[in-house]
């Protein structure tokens, strides 16, 4: 779902503007949106389970539903995927992702027989995805992780989270899942003669991609998993770099379960932030 129509900013996304006390901007172009959204929206350096904020309204929840950010999008229905791909991130999502696909499935949706879990080398949260937090994770994202209660060895980063939600979601029984780990690096190295090693980052989902694309992938159509609200953002920035890796015999499809009722305003106002400034670098 595009933000930008004909070149255009989508009303309801200037409408939610107005309704957030942006009231001079209802005939901005997509490029004066963007900059004001960059400033006021865009949340610079944090995960999305770090941005803190209120619940949207009544009033603000239709006008993000109008804009594609909160209901779930149905894999579509007799598509033989040449494969698909799984967004890690915090326990929380990587699990209502294997939970979304285990239920589309027993639904008969197909589900494509290889999957690709992309992870990251970030470090567990203690307090989010440590082992007390497993009753909150199954109860909102109602799925079920066993014995996970009984694990002596926990995971310590976001590909041991990704393997371990696998192994005890019985994904593996319904399609062959791999995960792939991604490193990433700040981009300022450390002076040259030194012993300094270069400092890790969080992947992102350009990062993670481009990991994938170490793969060889055939050209195809694949199935991109995400969860609402990420899932138009995630799909746009892997198209990006399939066309600048020059693999434009790669598509993509997305789908995703709809947002929980925990996610804030100002999650969804990053991402619509993030989702505008792609579609603008896109269109040049």
């Amino acid at each position: 779902m595009k933000l930008i129509k004909d070149g255009s900013v989508d009303s309801n996304l200037l409408k939610l503007a107005w309704l957030l006390g942006f009231r001079s901007y209802m005939d901005s172009t997509p490029a004066e949106l963007n900059a004001v959204l960059q400033e006021e929206w865009f949340q610079q350096g944090k995960l999305r389970a770090e941005i803190k904020g209120r619940p949207a309204t009544a009033e603000e929840l239709e006008l993000l539903k109008l804009l594609g950010c909160v209901d779930s999008i149905r894999i579509k229905p007799n598509v033989n995927y040449a494969g698909g791909l799984v967004f890690g991130g915090m326990m929380k999502a990587v699990n209502r992702r294997v939970g979304y696909l285990i239920k589309e499935a027993q639904l008969g949706f197909l589900i494509p027989k290889l999957l690709w879990f992309l992870a990251g080398t970030r470090p567990l949260n203690p307090e989010q995805e440590g082992p007390k937090s497993v009753p909150g994770i199954m109860a909102e994202t109602e799925s079920m992780l066993g014995e996970a209660w009984c694990l002596a060895k926990w995971p310590t980063n976001e590909t041991e989270v990704t393997e371990f939600v696998i192994t005890f979601s019985g994904l593996g029984m319904i399609t062959r899942p791999k995960v792939l780990h991604t490193v990433a690096y700040v981009d300022v190295k450390p002076p040259v003669n030194t012993n300094e090693p270069r400092r890790l980052r969080n992947p992102n989902t350009e990062d993670t991609i481009g990991r994938w694309l170490v793969e060889s992938p055939s050209n195809g159509l694949y199935l991109l998993v995400s969860s609402q609200p990420w899932c138009w953002n995630q799909l746009q920035q892997a198209e990006r770099v399939v066309k600048k890796a020059g693999r434009t015999g790669i598509k993509f499809d997305v789908c995703g379960p709809a947002a929980p009722p925990t996610i804030k305003l100002e999650q969804y106002l990053d991402d619509l932030s993030r989702r505008l400034k792609e579609e603008l670098m896109v269109l040049g």
